[in-house]
């Protein structure tokens, strides 16, 4: 595929700094760091949410391709807008549809639950 990677470690002594030839010293909500890391790159993505959307906006501002996107990124952090985006998408209807579906084709001759007495 001939790629090529370059990642963001805290440290020298990290795991993935250990692996990869191409290795930026930083951490990820460090404007700088993310810079450094964006030079050498067509793109940058990252594997967790602990990154500063803020940064990742000025980034993409300044014509760094980020994937996933900073708005993308936001969601991931903050669960009332998570909530907001699932609700105007209808996302956890359309879940909680198929699961009632899944279970009532799954136990369609489940027994009564049995009444504790009083």
């Amino acid at each position: 595929l001939d790629v090529q990677v370059c990642v963001l470690a805290a440290s020298a002594d990290d795991s993935a700094a250990q692996v990869v030839r191409d290795v930026v010293v930083g951490v990820a909500d460090d404007l700088d760091a993310l810079r450094r890391l964006a030079e050498g790159c067509d793109a940058i993505t990252f594997d967790h949410e602990l990154v500063d959307a803020d940064a990742v906006a000025t980034l993409e501002q300044e014509g760094v391709i980020v994937r996933p996107s900073s708005a993308v990124l936001r969601v991931a952090q903050d669960k009332e807008l998570q909530r907001a985006l699932f609700e105007r998408l209808s996302i956890l209807r359309m879940v909680a549809s198929r699961r009632a579906a899944f279970l009532q084709a799954a136990l369609p001759q489940a027994p009564a639950r049995p009444r504790c007495r009083e």
